[in-house]
């Protein structure tokens, strides 16, 4: 399960890692007098400790593009596999494959070794730095990060403790976030894609009733994973009343569109005959698109490449009365 953010922070902390000074606040009136400081930042990088499936040993990621350019430049991403004891030799290797040149080796490579260790004292599934910022002063500071337990190891490290209502499992979808007062359902891999989805859905004056993050974009999830939370976050948007269009967003070098409307497709053909249903609006690019958009144009689906048009079809159909109102007889092909 994931920690929250003051968790992560804390964590950073007694190793050492550089995080920007914040508390928590029990009162919206406290919010404005919290607020963590602004940072202005020269630079900014990518790191990550996590398992590595099929060597089953650790593995070290970096990449010289962080915060909300991780997601576009992917192929920048270098990775290191801890394949014998670890030793700061590791964290120094993967800075080089980063690119990294004078002063910046040492204390990035610090700062990795850190990670490291607290993912190895702590039983932890993943440590990710999405944002490490260099100052215009060349100084380090983490402005975002985040913390996958092992679930099997949260009785020998009862602290800190996730609240239950925030807890997100690593093997169903990772976040889930419902929004009263939208109709457009969201389901996205990665954060950032996430992000920039539902900015553009308001953009177009759309409100999105819900959006889930399945994860799987730069943290080498399975595809098989990430078909199998696919599955489960059709099930949570059908379930939910209020949504009325389910956009589907996913962009991964290895999963297939012909993947993704294998799994819509099926869950279509579960759904009841008089169930009204949402809409679907599929982007997706990559092998078998085509192969795609021939399986789903019959129940009704429109597969896109490019996410504006996607969004403003998802927007049509949320404004249209009748057009989101999809009988399961009606999507059947004879």
């Amino acid at each position: 399960m994931d920690l929250l953010e003051y968790q992560v922070e804390e964590l950073f902390r007694q190793v050492g890692i550089p995080v920007l000074p914040a508390q928590r606040i029990s009162h919206p009136i406290a919010v404005e007098s919290l607020t963590e400081p602004k940072c202005k930042l020269d630079r900014e990088f990518y790191l990550a400790v996590g398992l590595d499936s099929t060597a089953r040993r650790p593995i070290l990621l970096g990449s010289q593009y962080g915060g909300i350019e991780i997601e576009a430049k992917l192929e920048y991403m270098q990775q290191v596999i801890v394949d014998q004891d670890f030793s700061p030799f590791y964290a120094r290797r993967l800075a080089l494959k980063m690119g990294l040149k004078g002063v910046l080796i040492q204390p990035v490579s610090a700062i990795i070794e850190k990670m490291y260790r607290l993912f190895i004292q702590q039983d932890l599934d993943f440590v990710e730095v999405s944002s490490l910022v260099v100052s215009a002063s060349g100084d380090l500071m983490v402005l975002d990060g985040k913390i996958t337990v092992n679930d099997a190891a949260i009785d020998r490290h009862p602290n800190p403790m996730p609240n239950p209502m925030q807890v997100r499992s690593t093997s169903s979808c990772r976040t889930s976030t419902r929004v009263d007062t939208g109709n457009i359902g969201v389901l996205c891999n990665g954060a950032g894609l996430l992000m920039t989805t539902l900015d553009l859905i308001v953009a177009e004056d759309g409100k999105p009733a819900s959006f889930i993050d399945l994860g799987g974009d730069y943290t080498a999830c399975p595809d098989d994973l990430l078909v199998e939370r696919l599955d489960q976050g059709l099930d949570l948007m059908i379930q939910n009343k209020s949504v009325k269009v389910i956009l589907v967003n996913i962009l991964s070098g290895t999963l297939s569109c012909g993947r993704i409307a294998k799994v819509i497709i099926g869950k279509l053909k579960q759904l009841p005959a008089s169930k009204q249903n949402p809409a679907i609006v599929v982007r997706g690019i990559g092998a078998k698109f085509r192969q795609a958009q021939t399986q789903l144009v019959p129940f009704g689906v429109p597969v896109v490449e490019q996410l504006d048009q996607a969004i403003a079809q998802a927007v049509f159909y949320a404004r249209s009365r009748n057009t989101w109102q999809v009988q399961i007889e009606e999507v059947h092909p004879q």
